[in-house]
């Protein structure tokens, strides 16, 4: 059995680039293994219904010029 932390990581890949990880993951991991990550959700990107602290961050992130490319919201 395997533990795959994954916290922080999908805001910066691609919705393909998570899907192909997490398959990987699942080819190779033993069988009962478990993947912990996080991710955005949709609604934080629509103003009137987003949390202040995820306004909070995404002002933050783009005045460091972080490349994150919100995955789970792509396609």
């Amino acid at each position: 059995m395997a533990f795959f932390s994954w916290l922080g990581v999908t805001y910066y890949l691609t919705k393909d680039v998570v899907l192909d990880t997490l398959r990987t993951i699942t080819d190779i991991a033993p069988k009962g293994s478990m993947v912990v990550f996080d991710y955005v959700d949709t609604e934080a990107f629509v103003p009137e219904k987003a949390a202040k602290h995820k306004q909070l961050m995404q002002a933050m992130v783009q005045r460091v010029g972080e490349p994150i490319a919100w995955a789970i919201v792509e396609g």
